[in-house]
């Protein structure tokens, strides 16, 4: 593994619970990827409670100086093709699919999204392809199911440490869904987790 580059990885997270007294986070799962030898994962951590912050990092991530950073890491709650941040009352904490595909307008080249959501990839695969094509990303992974928090994290470790083994290229992401199969393809299953890659 000495001779794999490592993808940094660029987490925006929103709250999981409203209560002020409790409080979930995938700081720590990150800082085990940013601990583990060789690699050493570098990542940036940022909370996203309101849409302005969402929009202003999903920009942020999208620009050169953000190109050490190639795997967003996208951890809210979700359904069919919706991120849900902040207040879930306020319509516009509900980001959607297309939403994002301008906002990227085709600058995701070399890069890919995982969404670390419930359910947001049960979506029709055409549409998928089309937000994959149309913001030039080279993958999108994520879930088609309603997920346990702790057991949802495992696997978005797994997810994150594989794209970690290979390159960030169509076939680097398909060798990468393959060693997923092969290591937690159970838990993988459990949740549907599904991987669309750019058609070369």
């Amino acid at each position: 593994m000495s001779r794999i580059q490592t993808k940094g990885i660029f987490c925006l997270e929103a709250d999981w619970e409203r209560r002020l007294d409790r409080g979930l986070s995938l700081r720590p799962m990150l800082d085990l990827l940013h601990q583990w030898a060789p690699l050493r994962v570098p990542y940036v951590h940022r909370d996203v409670a309101t849409r302005e912050e969402f929009d202003y990092y999903l920009h942020r991530w999208v620009q050169a100086q953000a190109s050490r950073y190639p795997v967003l890491y996208i951890a809210t709650h979700g359904n069919a093709g919706v991120l849900s941040i902040g207040d879930w009352r306020r319509a516009r904490n509900h980001i959607r699919l297309d939403e994002m595909e301008e906002a990227i307008q085709g600058q995701g080249r070399g890069r890919i999204i995982h969404f670390g959501a419930c359910d947001f990839l049960s979506l029709h695969g055409n549409r998928i392809k089309s937000f994959v094509k149309n913001t030039g990303l080279v993958a999108v992974s994520g879930y088609r199911r309603e997920l346990d928090w702790l057991e949802a994290t495992l696997l978005d470790a797994a997810v994150l440490a594989a794209f970690q083994r290979y390159s960030l290229t169509s076939q680097g992401v398909r060798a990468a869904e393959r060693h997923i199969q092969k290591t937690v393809g159970e838990l993988a299953r459990n949740m549907d987790l599904r991987f669309q890659v750019r058609a070369r």
